[in-house]
């Protein structure tokens, strides 16, 4: 068998990232429901009518920056004509954990704002990634 890309090299060492799994989870969403908004052939103007928000709520829901809570996932799933299903599934092999602190944004310290401590955590899981990919260059 050949020697593994770089890419899958980099996948391999990512795909049990927590922040790597939420961003898909949220890809997958966000596809199936412009997959199954072209299959009843509604644009985002329409989608949001059937919705009842605003156009630019679709679009946040589209471009996954909306906050999916299980109503919104279901009043969505109505609009589209589909069943919800959410599942809990083993792992099929789990590398290394890291602590659960680690995937959450530190607690603020005093006088910091939020976006400073979100900015802050992105940063840090940034600087991890691109860690990763100096060394395997």
């Amino acid at each position: 068998m050949a020697a593994k890309s770089w890419f899958q090299k980099q996948f391999e060492a990512l795909k049990d990232d927590f922040d790597f799994r939420l961003e898909t989870l949220i890809l997958n969403i966000t596809e199936t429901i412009s997959e199954n908004m072209e299959k009843k052939g509604f644009n985002r103007s329409k989608f949001a009518e059937i919705l009842r928000v605003s156009p630019p709520a679709v679009t946040k829901i589209l471009n996954g920056t909306s906050n999916f809570t299980l109503k919104t996932l279901l009043t969505i799933a109505d609009a589209l004509e589909l069943n919800l299903k959410i599942d809990f599934e083993e792992k099929e092999k789990v590398a290394a954990i890291r602590p659960v602190e680690d995937r959450f944004i530190t607690p603020l310290a005093s006088g910091e704002d939020l976006d400073f401590a979100c900015a802050h955590s992105l940063n840090k899981t940034y600087s991890s990634a691109t860690e990763e990919l100096d060394w395997a260059a």
